[in-house]
This record gives structure tokens, C-alpha cells and sequence, in this order.
């Protein structure tokens, strides 16, 4: 009896430690699995949150995109409006036809540089309220300008000033005003434009590429501001100039009445990077586009299509106000014959 109790202790002993041992097993899994309850939770919030957050990426892409679209609709119709406003009343100054813009050549007529002077004045006065309502757009298109021109020197400017000059003589029309007497009715004014094109192909296919290899530093002179050189603020500077321009073009008003420059007879009765962004659609055939690098550049995107927009518009308002006058079609002697036409528009093109 005595020598079997201490044996049936001993396995009671071990009975008991095994249900011991398998308590605090079971214990320690079910303190697991409360521990692992809060997180299976947790990480299923993360979850959701986490699926929330993908949802807010995708609705502010969609709100982005929405606003892209408004831009996009808000600068078509401000090209087109502008277009139309720039033909209505470029067609009722009278300042689009070939004799009007060789006689101001000869300081014989004033009407366009009247025109052209209080232009650039209120251009200037406009850039000025950028300025201080807008200073980072304001920069924004500066810095945009400055790159665009950082490979034309002084040369570049002379020269091509030169041949707008020319151009203008031969062909009696401008970069601007040739879409007004496209309008107007001036049958010859569509040589121009044709000839026009192929200026444009010329200058990108053997000119370009010859004229802009050397980008020029931004500290060159042709690059800088007058307010820089002479370290004036430049909203003090746009004020100073747009005044003056403004001052001389009534100034001009004064000694010359409005009345007695303009054209009689149409009186009694009643734009370059849009050239380029026409060429270039033909950069859409690949093997084209491959070859003028350069000149692909303006075949896409809507900002390179304002311009077009903005010369059908001036067009469409040219139209509008010959209508009104009763004008239109414009005879041929408000334009200039094919071959001259032809010719200018070619010189034209080329310069600007």
C-alpha cells in the first residue's frame, strides 16, 4: 500500500500538471486570439480606410479634369471672341487695306500707327494690372516668352524685322490683317495666306534649324527688360511707356482727325503663329513629323491651336463688319494683284 501510494501520487502529479499545462495553453490561445481580434479589426479599418482613400485620389482626378475641361472651353472662347472683337473693329478702322498700310509706310495716312500706338499703350497699362494683381501668372508668361526667344539674337531680329517690312509693302497686308481682308472679301488676300504656308514650310525646313543652334544665356541683352537694365520696377515702367504711347496716339488724333484718314470710300459704304500651327498639321503624317522636329511641336495641344482659333474669329468679325457696312466683297483695289500678293505673303512669313 505504501510503496504504491507514492507512485499513484506521482501519476496524479503528472494528471494534474498536463490539465494545468493544457488550461494555460488554452488560456494563452484564447489571450491570442483577443489580442489578434482588435487587429484583424484595426487591419480591417485600414482597410476601408485605406479604400477611401483610394476613392478620394479618383474624385479629385475626376474635379481635375473637370476643371481642365472648363479651361479648355473657357480659352476656346476667348480666342474666338477676341478674334472676332480684333476683325470687327480692325475692319471698321479701315487700317486692313493694302493703300492704308503702304501710305502709312509713307507717312501719308496715320490712321494705323494711331491704331497701333494706343494698342501697344493699353497693352502695356494691362500688363502692368498683371502685375499687381497676378505677379506669378505675370512671371509665369514672361519666363515662357524669354525661353521661346532665347535663340534669336539681334541679327535674327533685324533681319526678319526687314522682311516683314518688305512683305508688307509688296503684298499691302500684315500678319494680323490679312485674316481681316480674308473676311473683308479681298480675293487676293488668299494668296497671301497661301503663300503665307509655304513661307512658313521654307523657313522650317531649310532656315530653323541653321538660325537656332546656339541658345543665348539669360543675362544677354536682347533677352533682358528695360526695368532690368536700369533697375526701375517694372510695373513703373509699363505705366511710364503706356502713357506716353497712349499721349502720342491722341496726340496724333488732335492734329490729324480720325475723319480725314480714313479710306472715303469705306467710310461712305458702311496673325504668324496661326500660319505655323496650320503648316504643322501636316507633322501628323509620321514620316513628316520625323523630319521637321521642330515644326511638329505646334501640330498638337490646345494652346498651340489658339491662334488658329483667334484668326478664324478675326475672320468671321471681318465679315461681320463688312456686313454691316455693306462692303463686302472689298474691290481689288483695297488689295493688291496675285503675283505681288504671292510674293509679300512669302516675305511676310518668312520675316516673322
Amino acid at each position: 500500500m505504501d510503496s504504491s501510494s507514492p507512485s499513484s501520487s506521482s501519476s496524479s502529479s503528472d494528471i494534474d500538471k498536463q490539465v494545468k499545462d493544457k488550461m494555460t495553453l488554452e488560456g494563452t490561445i484564447d489571450m491570442e486570439n483577443i489580442k489578434m481580434l482588435p487587429l484583424k479589426e484595426k487591419n480591417f479599418n485600414n482597410n476601408n480606410d485605406t479604400s477611401k482613400f483610394d476613392v478620394v485620389p479618383s474624385n479629385e482626378k475626376i474635379s481635375h479634369d473637370n476643371r481642365d475641361i472648363f479651361s479648355d472651353i473657357r480659352t476656346i472662347l476667348y480666342a474666338i471672341i477676341f478674334g472676332i472683337l480684333f476683325g470687327f473693329f480692325m475692319n471698321k478702322g479701315t487700317v486692313f487695306v493694302a493703300p492704308t498700310i503702304r501710305k502709312q509706310m509713307l507717312f501719308q495716312r496715320f490712321a494705323m500707327l494711331k491704331m497701333f500706338l494706343a494698342a501697344v499703350g493699353t497693352s502695356m497699362l494691362s500688363v502692368a494690372l498683371l502685375t499687381l494683381c497676378c505677379r506669378k501668372l505675370y512671371e509665369k508668361i514672361l519666363n515662357g516668352y524669354i525661353e521661346h526667344n532665347s535663340r534669336r539674337g539681334i541679327l535674327h531680329y533685324l533681319f526678319g524685322g526687314t522682311l516683314i517690312g518688305l512683305g508688307m509693302i509688296i503684298c499691302g497686308s500684315c500678319l494680323g490683317t490679312v485674316f481681316v481682308q480674308v473676311g473683308s472679301g479681298i480675293v487676293n488676300s488668299l494668296f497671301t495666306c497661301l503663300s503665307g504656308l509655304l513661307g512658313t514650310y521654307f523657313y522650317y525646313i531649310f532656315v530653323h534649324e541653321r538660325v537656332s543652334l546656339e541658345k543665348l544665356s539669360s543675362s544677354s541683352l536682347v533677352l533682358r527688360r528695360i526695368c532690368d537694365l536700369f533697375h526701375i520696377h517694372s510695373v513703373i515702367v509699363h505705366i511710364v511707356f503706356g502713357l506716353i504711347l497712349l499721349g502720342i496716339s491722341i496726340g496724333l488724333e488732335f492734329i490729324i482727325p480720325w475723319k480725314s484718314d480714313l479710306n472715303p470710300s469705306l467710310f461712305i459704304k458702311r496673325i504668324s503663329s496661326a500660319f505655323t500651327v496650320f503648316a504643322a498639321q501636316i507633322c501628323r503624317i509620321k514620316k513628316i513629323s520625323q523630319s521637321l522636329p521642330s515644326l511638329n511641336s505646334f501640330a498638337y495641344e490646345l494652346k498651340n491651336h489658339v491662334s488658329l482659333l483667334f484668326a478664324l474669329g478675326a475672320i468671321g468679325g471681318s465679315a461681320l463688319s463688312s456686313s454691316l457696312s455693306r462692303t463686302i466683297p472689298l474691290g481689288a483695289e483695297n488689295g493688291t494683284n496675285i503675283l505681288s500678293s504671292i510674293l509679300g505673303g512669302f516675305l511676310l512669313l518668312l520675316g516673322a
